[in-house]
């Protein structure tokens, strides 16, 4: 059973990982929290499972 749902994971997970990434290249320098944007960039894509939370939580732009 968990073998069958394993690809959907994997397909979910990386739909959240290049959302990530499309997000943080839309978004102005200015605009983060926390960091740059090109240090966000980095750490999404070279750590994506702490990198991408981290991001959401705490370096994504607030909503206006």
């Amino acid at each position: 059973m968990i073998f069958k749902l394993f690809p959907i994971l994997v397909i979910i997970l990386i739909a959240i990982w290049v959302r990530t990434i499309i997000d943080i290249i839309k978004q102005q320098d200015y605009a983060f929290r926390a960091g740059n944007q090109v240090v966000w960039l980095l750490v999404v894509i070279l750590v994506p499972f702490i990198g991408v939370p981290l991001y959401w939580v705490i370096g994504a732009p607030q909503a206006r």
